[in-house]
């Protein structure tokens, strides 16, 4: 017998044809991406500041 959790795991992976952890996954990275870029750009301000005395 199939643990239920797989057996939904699998029922998704034939609808979408992607796991659901892939997607979280993706998710996480374009989010993390997205902070860098906001850190970055903070950073770069802070460095022009500073610059500019």
């Amino acid at each position: 017998m199939i643990p239920r959790g797989d057996h939904l795991i699998n029922e998704k992976q034939r609808n979408k044809g992607l796991p659901d952890w892939n997607i979280e996954v993706i998710t996480m990275i374009r989010k993390g991406l997205r902070v860098k870029q906001s850190i970055t750009k903070f950073a770069d301000g802070i460095n022009r500041m500073q610059n500019s005395t």
